[in-house]
């Protein structure tokens, strides 16, 4: 899905299709996955949003317990952010959905 989110960005004006929670997410989920955290930072470069917009996604999803901030023990003025339980359980059942039923 990453992959194809970048591939058709070209296709819609800048701005027109926004939503880079689902950028969040999926970044979150990818990096997870492969054992590797996530700080604010890589989550602003992947979701190519403002720091602002970036944020406050991150507070939504955090609201909704999909993810959790915490300071990185290396560096106090980084913060990392994991995708909880919740978050990976509704991510990954939604992309079985997408991707395992033909419709």
């Amino acid at each position: 899905m990453v992959k194809a989110r970048a591939q058709t960005a070209h296709l819609f004006p800048k701005g027109v299709i926004r939503d880079g929670a689902w950028d969040i997410l999926l970044t979150l989920l990818i990096e997870g996955e492969e054992g590797r955290a996530t700080n604010v930072k890589q989550l602003i470069a992947a979701s190519r949003d403002t720091v602002g917009g970036v944020m406050r996604r991150i507070e939504g999803l955090e609201e909704a317990r999909f993810l959790t901030r915490s300071s990185d023990p290396s560096d106090q003025r980084r913060v990392i952010v994991r995708l909880t339980d919740r978050g990976r359980t509704a991510l990954v059942g939604m992309l079985v959905h997408i991707f395992d039923d033909p419709c």
